[in-house]
């Protein structure tokens, strides 16, 4: 679900690509070799992570292996 939003979002057919579009804002934006921080907000996680994928580490891990 991941992959297919940031694909939407950037309007790219590969995910990698629609990730260099996504983090630098440029058509042909390159990020590799480059650093990439993540801020995670835990204040609205919820414990039952199997009724709501806010903020749950299931979805960070998605976010990581997308990376």
């Amino acid at each position: 679900m991941l992959d297919k939003t940031l694909k939407t979002l950037s309007d790219e057919n590969k995910v990698n690509k629609a990730w260099n579009k996504v983090l630098t804002g440029l058509p042909n934006g390159k990020i590799q070799g480059k650093k990439v921080i993540v801020k995670v907000n835990f204040n609205n996680t919820i414990r039952d992570i199997n009724t709501v994928l806010n903020n749950s580490p299931a979805m960070i891990m998605a976010l990581a292996q997308s990376l």
